[in-house]
C-alpha cells in the first residue's frame, strides 16, 4: 500500500503539473451547505443518539431501501427521510448502502443544487458518525461539487482519495473532466484527458462524451470529429456510440450546417453504428427548418424502414413544424401515420393541428379537431381553446369567440391572461371598446393581473377614438396597480396625443422616456414625426429624423415615407425629392400611397426628373 500511495502522490503532482488549472476558486459558497443542513433538519425528525427503533424489521427495512434506490425517488424528502432512519439504526448500515441512497439522491429530477448540497451535507455527517468513505462515495462527492460549479473542491477530494490510500479510477477522472467541461474550462479538460492517458487510464464513453459535448457547445466540430477518429483508431477500447454521433449531428443541425450533419450521418452508418430515433428526428427537424420537405419525407421513410418507430414527441415535432410552415396536408398525413402505427395523438399533437388550421382560416376543420379530442378522451386544455379563439378573432368571428370562452367555463377551464388579451384585442379592433373594458374588469375580478399587452389594445383603441383623456387615465391606473408602462404603451400615447393636436404633451412624454430608462423605437419616433408634420413643423420633423439616427435607431421605410408625405403636403416638392433619393440610397422603395401623392403634387418638370433618376423605383406619371 505504501508503494501504491507513493505512485499516486507522484501521479497527483503530475496531474497538478505546477499549474492552477484546477484551482478555479478559493471560496465555496457556504450557502449551498447551509441550505442543505437547514433542509435536512427541517424535513426529518433527526435524533442522532436515539436507540434503534427498527431492530425487529431492520433487514426488511434495508431491503426495501435497496429496492427503492433501484426504482429511484421522486422527491428528495423521501430519500432524506429514509437516510435519517438508517442513521438512527444500531449498528449503522454499511457504507455501500449509504452510498447507494446518496447516489439515488443525485439522480432525482429535476437535478437542482439542493440535491447535490444535501448529499454533501449527509456525507459529511456520516463521516462524523464514523462511517468511513470508500472510492464510490468519494466519487459521488466529486460529482456533487462539480455540479455545484466548484470543480476545485472536486480536485481536493481527488487529493483525499489518494491520501487515504485509494486509487482513483476512470470514473473519478471522467467526473472531473465533465465538471471542467460544464464550467466552460474545455482546455483544462483536454489537458487532464492527455495526462490520465499517459498514466495508463483508458478513457470510456462517458469521458469522451463529455468532451464531445463541450466541443460542440463552442462550435469546435473539427476537434469533436477528431475525437471520433481517435476512438475508431483501435488504440482505445471504447468505440463511438450513437449518442456521440447524435450529439455532433444535433449541434451541426442547430448551427444550420445540414450538409455536414448528413455527411456524418452517412459516415455513422458506414461504420456500422445504427442511428437511433433521436438521430433521425434531429435530421428531419433540420430538413424541415431548411424547407427541404422531400428530403425530410425520405428520412422519415428510411427511419420507418429501419424499424425505428418515432415516439410521440417526434410525431408532435413533425406535425408542429408542418403546421407552422402551413403544410397542412403533410401534417394530416403524419397524424394518419401516427394513428396507423398505434400511437395515440396527445393534446400537444392536436393543439399543433389546431394552430395550423386556424392560421389558414380553416375554422370548421379546427372545430372538428376539438371534437376529435373530446371523442378520443384527450380533453382540450386552455392552450387549445386559446388557439381556436385566436383563429376566430383573426377571422373576425367574435360571436363564436365569445361562445368559446363560455364553453371554457362550462368545461371547468379558467381563461388565462392570453385568453382575455386575445379577445380584448379583437373587440377593440372591432370598435367595441365598452365590451373590452368590461372584460378587463372581469379579468381582474377573476384574480388575473393584466399585463402591458392587455392595456396596449385598450389604449390603442381609445386613442384612435380620440378618447385621449381616458387613455391618459388608464396609463395612470397602470402605475397605481404596479404595472410600469413600456415603450409600446408610450408610443401609442404619443401617437394619440398628436392625433388630437396635443403636440406639446406628446413632446413632453417623448423627451421624458430616457429618464424612465426607455429607449424610443422606430414606431415611437414615427408617432412624433407624424405629429410634427401634421402641424407643419417640417424642420423639427427632419431634425428628429437625424436625431433618431444619431441615437442608433435606424429610420425605417415608414419613417422616410412620413417625412416625404409631410413635405409634399407642405408643397416642398424639391425637398421631398431629396428625401426620396436618400430613401433610395438606403435600399427602400416608395409605397403606393406616397407614389400617388407624387403624381398629384409634382410638376411635369419634377416628374420627368424623377422618372429619369429612379424610374425603376417609382412609377410616376404626369398629371393629365
Amino acid at each position: 500500500m505504501a508503494n501504491k500511495l507513493g505512485v499516486w502522490q507522484k501521479a497527483s503532482a503530475f496531474i497538478n503539473g505546477g499549474n492552477n488549472t484546477h484551482r478555479l476558486s478559493t471560496s465555496l459558497s457556504i450557502n449551498y451547505l447551509l441550505s442543505a443542513s437547514s433542509y435536512f433538519h427541517s424535513h426529518t425528525n433527526f435524533h442522532p443518539f436515539v436507540e434503534n427503533e427498527y431492530e425487529v424489521d431492520s433487514e426488511l427495512f434495508l431491503e426495501s431501501v435497496r429496492q427503492q434506490c433501484q426504482m429511484g425517488f421522486r422527491k428528495l424528502d423521501d430519500a432524506v427521510s429514509l437516510c435519517n432512519r438508517m442513521i438512527c439504526m444500531n449498528p449503522l448500515p454499511s457504507i455501500m448502502l449509504f452510498t447507494l441512497i446518496l447516489s439515488s439522491m443525485t439522480k432525482i429530477k429535476p437535478r437542482v443544487f439542493l440535491n447535490y448540497s444535501t448529499v454533501i451535507h449527509l456525507s459529511n455527517h456520516l463521516e462524523w458518525l464514523g462511517v468511513s468513505r470508500n472510492l464510490y462515495s468519494f466519487n459521488i462527492l466529486v460529482n456533487c461539487y462539480c455540479h455545484l460549479g466548484h470543480v476545485n473542491f472536486g480536485f481536493s477530494i481527488l487529493g483525499r482519495i489518494i491520501k487515504v490510500g485509494y486509487c482513483p479510477d476512470i470514473v473519478t477522472f471522467s467526473t472531473l473532466i465533465n465538471g471542467l467541461v460544464q464550467n466552460g474550462l474545455l482546455e483544462q479538460a483536454t489537458e487532464l484527458l492527455d495526462k490520465i492517458v499517459k498514466l495508463g487510464f483508458q478513457p470510456n464513453i462517458v469521458t469522451y462524451g463529455a468532451l464531445i459535448k463541450g466541443l460542440c457547445r463552442i462550435g469546435n466540430y473539427a476537434n469533436a470529429l477528431n475525437l471520433l477518429v481517435t476512438m475508431r483508431s483501435g488504440f482505445f477500447l471504447c468505440k463511438p456510440d450513437a449518442v456521440m454521433y447524435s450529439t455532433i449531428i444535433d449541434s451541426l443541425v442547430k448551427d444550420k450546417l445540414l450538409t455536414q450533419a448528413f455527411d456524418l450521418f452517412t459516415e455513422m452508418k458506414s461504420k456500422g453504428d445504427q442511428p437511433d430515433v433521436f438521430t433521425y428526428c434531429t435530421l428531419v427537424r433540420g430538413m424541415c427548418i431548411a424547407g427541404k420537405w422531400d428530403d425530410a419525407k425520405c428520412m422519415l421513410n428510411e427511419m420507418l424502414e429501419s424499424n425505428i418507430d418515432p415516439d410521440v414527441e417526434t410525431y408532435n415535432m413533425l406535425v408542429d413544424m408542418c403546421c407552422k410552415s402551413r403544410k397542412i396536408r403533410e401534417a394530416e398525413a403524419i397524424l394518419g401515420l401516427m394513428t396507423k402505427r398505434g400511437d395515440a395523438p396527445s393534446t400537444v399533437t392536436y393543439s399543433s393541428l389546431l394552430d395550423g388550421y386556424c392560421s389558414c382560416g380553416r375554422l370548421d376543420d379546427a372545430s372538428e379537431v376539438m371534437d376529435l379530442m373530446v371523442k378520443y378522451g384527450c380533453m382540450p386544455d386552455v392552450v387549445a381553446f386559446n388557439t381556436l379563439l385566436k383563429g376566430c378573432c383573426k377571422s373576425k368571428k367574435l360571436d363564436k369567440a365569445l361562445d368559446l370562452v363560455q364553453n371554457m367555463h362550462l368545461r371547468g377551464l379558467a381563461p388565462n391572461v392570453v385568453t382575455y388579451n386575445t379577445l380584448m384585442d379583437a373587440l377593440c379592433k372591432d370598435n367595441r371598446i365598452h365590451c373590452a373594458s368590461q372584460l378587463l374588469k372581469e379579468m381582474e375580478a377573476a384574480g388575473l393581473k393584466p399585463d402591458a399587452v392587455t392595456y396596449s389594445s385598450l389604449l390603442d383603441q381609445l386613442c384612435k377614438s380620440s378618447q385621449i383623456d381616458e387613455a391618459l387615465e388608464m396609463v395612470r391606473q397602470m402605475g397605481i396597480k404596479g404595472l410600469v408602462p413600456d415603450i409600446v404603451i408610450y408610443s401609442i400615447l404619443i401617437d394619440g396625443l398628436c392625433g388630437v393636436g396635443r403636440y406639446q404633451e406628446a413632446r413632453d412624454i417623448f423627451f421624458s422616456l430616457l429618464g424612465k430608462g426607455l429607449k424610443p423605437n422606430q414606431y415611437t419616433y414615427n408617432a412624433l414625426i407624424k405629429g410634427l408634420c401634421k402641424k407643419g413643423l417640417m424642420n423639427d420633423a427632419i431634425d428628429l429624423l437625424k436625431t433618431m439616427e444619431d441615437n442608433g435607431c435606424s429610420p425605417n421605410d415608414c419613417n422616410y415615407d412620413t417625412i416625404i408625405r409631410g413635405l409634399l403636403s407642405a408643397n416642398d416638392n424639391e425637398k421631398a425629392l431629396e428625401f426620396v433619393f436618400i430613401k433610395k440610397s438606403k435600399g427602400f422603395t416608395l409605397n403606393a400611397h406616397t407614389n400617388s401623392l407624387f403624381n398629384a403634387s409634382l410638376s411635369d418638370h419634377d416628374v420627368s426628373k424623377c422618372q429619369q433618376s429612379f424610374a425603376s423605383e417609382v412609377s410616376v406619371e404626369p398629371e393629365a
